[in-house]
């Protein structure tokens, strides 16, 4: 299979930087969201050749990986994947549909 390029949207750099960051302030180390930040840009890697790996969700187009409590949105755009947030499954999903909708 073909490698797909990975392209990161401003919501979801910014929605991965807050994620980080929360952590950071939270936990008084980098260590968590170093941790995490490795982890989560290694599942988005294995997108690029496993395009199909996340599932479908209620909005046509969008997909869905999880990893750990965090749910990495995208979508496949030709021989593109389009990073779209970052998520933290604990918060409100009410407000998830907001970002996802914009």
């Amino acid at each position: 299979m073909d490698e797909k390029k990975i392209k990161w949207s401003p919501e979801a750099v910014t929605s991965f930087l807050e994620i980080l960051e929360y952590f950071f302030e939270r936990n008084k180390s980098r260590i968590y969201s170093e941790k995490l930040k490795d982890n989560i840009v290694q599942s988005v890697k294995y997108l690029s050749t496993h395009p199909y790996l996340g599932r479908e969700t209620e909005i046509k187009g969008v997909r869905e990986l999880n990893y750990e409590v965090y749910q990495i949105y995208y979508e496949i755009i030709q021989n593109e994947i389009r990073i779209l947030l970052i998520w933290d499954g604990r918060r409100n999903p009410e407000n998830l549909n907001i970002f996802l909708k914009k």
